[in-house]
């Protein structure tokens, strides 16, 4: 049986100083939320979900297999600084990422 991850509902919001993500996770194990940028314009996210899906529990015949947890990488429109360790935290199923902008705007 195979197993696969599910890509996360996602938004990404832009403020002047930070970028802000937020991903739907419902039933995500807090502790293996993982958070990454991987470049300055790319944000990996994965987490295991508490108990597997299996396919079979959606009607789904034809084919076998079970998620058993979440990835993305989220591709956001400016540059922030990969050198500052993004802020993560989840709430009630909702992974909010706070990372602070490379360049913010002026005013």
């Amino acid at each position: 049986m195979e197993h696969y991850s599910i890509k996360p509902l996602s938004s990404v919001l832009i403020s002047e100083k930070e970028v802000i993500i937020t991903a739907d996770m419902p039933c995500v194990d807090p502790s293996s939320i993982s958070v990454r940028i991987l470049k300055e314009d790319l944000v990996g996210i994965s987490a295991r979900i508490k108990d597997r899906v299996c396919l079979k529990d959606f009607g789904i015949t034809h084919r076998e297999g079970t998620f058993d947890g979440y990835h993305d990488q989220i591709h956001i429109p400016v540059e922030v600084d990969a050198k500052r360790k993004p802020v993560v935290r989840c709430v009630k199923g909702i992974l909010e990422v706070r990372v602070v902008r490379k360049y913010p705007s002026e005013l």
